[in-house]
Formats: C-alpha cells, structure tokens, sequence
C-alpha cells in the first residue's frame, strides 16, 4: 500500500515534510485530476495531485527489431540523417560505468546553446544531481572530426532499465535530424549492454514520442503531524507559492485549519511519537554537478 509505504519512509528518514514520485503501470485505479486527502495514521497527513505521465520506450532484445517496429516516418527521418552525419565525419561515442565521466564544461555549453531553445543552468543543475555519483551511469555524445561534442546525451542504468535524465544539441548543428540519430544510436548501445527499456524522464518529443508508453505518476506530500511540520509546510508555502510542493503545503495547511473551524480538531497537534528527528546531512549539487 503507498499511503503506508509513505509513512514507513517518513518514520525511517526522520523527515517533516518530503514530496514522492510514485509509479504506476498504466490507469491505475485511485489516481484522479483531483486533489485527494488522506490521513493514513495519526502520525502523517498525506495529499496526493493530479498523475502525469512519463515517456517509456520498450527496447526489447534486438536493435533490428526495435527499428523494425518504428513507424516510417521515424526510418525515413533516420535514413536521411545518416548520409548527412556520415559527410559531416561525424562520431557516436558511448560511455558506461566507471568510464562515464560527466564532460561538465560541455553540458554547459550545449545547454546554453541548445536546440530547439536553452536550458537554464538551475535545471542543467537539477538533472545532473539526478545522475548523482550512480555507478552505472552513461554518457553519449556525438562528436565532429576535430573532437566538438554537438550533441549530448547523460542517464542511468537500474535493473536493466536506462533512464535517459539529460539531452542537449547544438543549435546550429540540428536542422538534419542530429537529436534523433544520436538516440537511435544510443538506443543501439543501450539495447547491446542489455538494456530493456528506456525512461524518458522528463518526456520525449519528437518521432520517437509516438513510440513510447505511458507511466502514471502520482505526486505525494506527505507533512509529519506535528507543530514543526506545520510550521515547515507554512514556510514551504510561502517560499515556493508559484511550486507544486508549496501548492500541496498550502492544501495541507487550509485543510488543517478548516478542521479547526469546523471543530473537528482543537488548536495543533501534539507532536507524534516520532517527532525526535535525528540530524541529517542535506545534500547539495557542487558545481560539478555532484552530490556532496
């Protein structure tokens, strides 16, 4: 059950207040568009929001077949990029494991210049702390005669599944299909290291978009009963008004206060059995885009 699983990771962590990304396998039952409020326990309010979906394409075992089941308009994009890439002497590089080191200054680079639009430092930050320091990473990356990376790709492999964090291509090398050559590339290495299926983490545009299923995701908070958690989720809501987590904060705090209103609760909770919280380490993103 999530709403215990929930409770089981707050009491573990010791947290006040953290916001969970849970996956689901096609329509689950349970996720709706609206708010839901939950209270699992008296230890933990819980609110989930409205699912969204994540981009997951099934590579299967063979790179022949993969191509095979793509729809001809995504060939075709594909067989007219090659010859290009070919006259341009361009280069596929991929990298797995320990060999993966993250190229810091050309994420920057190409994200500065991307294409269709830049991505903003803040973001390049957040992806590249999703890639962390995990040990089975990768990074791909196709390169010009002289050694430029015009296109770059960075993610992780779990259990046989490649989850694909970060893309960036250089706006002035774009216009033949280099995005969609440099993943069908990627896709090859991944699908001979074994990989069985591809996450885009952050959703897939483009041709290979039509390919790829969708993954409910249900976003949760989950505030620990307590006058501290309340007072977190207060400053949350009011530090990130415009953010979806400060949004739920807000959600939580109305509710609470119409329970109060309404007699259902009198002044604030007492702080639960658990409300000692042992001092935690909170990790920050160097910049170079490690955990530390």
């Amino acid at each position: 059950d999530v709403t215990e699983a929930a409770g089981r990771f707050m009491r573990a962590s010791g947290a006040d207040i953290a916001r969970l990304a849970i996956l689901r396998d096609g329509e689950s039952e349970g996720v709706t568009g609206e708010f839901r409020y939950e209270v699992p326990d008296r230890d933990f309010w819980q609110i989930g929001i409205k699912a969204e979906t994540r981009d997951v394409l099934r590579l299967g075992g063979d790179y022949a077949a993969f191509h095979a089941r793509m729809s001809r308009y995504t060939r075709r994009n594909i067989r007219r990029a090659e010859p290009v890439a070919e006259k341009l002497g361009l280069k596929f590089v991929f990298r797995r494991g320990a060999d993966a080191a993250i190229p810091v200054c050309d994420v920057v680079r190409l994200a500065a210049g991307n294409a269709p639009g830049p991505i903003p430092e803040r973001i390049v930050r957040i992806k590249l702390g999703v890639i962390g320091d995990k040990e089975d990473r990768f990074v791909s990356w196709m390169e010009t005669p002289d050694g430029t990376r015009i296109s770059l790709c960075l993610g992780y492999v779990q259990d046989r599944v490649a989850h694909l964090v970060f893309q960036a291509n250089d706006a002035g090398s774009a216009d033949f299909g280099l995005s969609l050559l440099h993943r069908s590339r990627l896709i090859g290495a991944l699908i001979a290291g074994g990989v069985t299926d591809l996450i885009f983490l952050y959703g897939c545009q483009g041709y290979l978009g039509h390919a790829c299923e969708p993954t409910v995701i249900e976003e949760r908070l989950v505030i620990r009963v307590s006058p501290r958690g309340l007072a977190t989720a207060a400053i949350v809501a009011a530090c990130l008004p415009r953010n979806r987590i400060g949004e739920l904060s807000r959600l939580i705090l109305l509710r609470v206060l119409k329970e109060i209103a309404d007699g259902r609760r009198r002044g604030l909770p007492r702080p639960a059995r658990n409300d000692r919280v042992p001092e935690m380490t909170i990790p920050r993103i160097s910049g170079e885009g490690r955990m530390t």
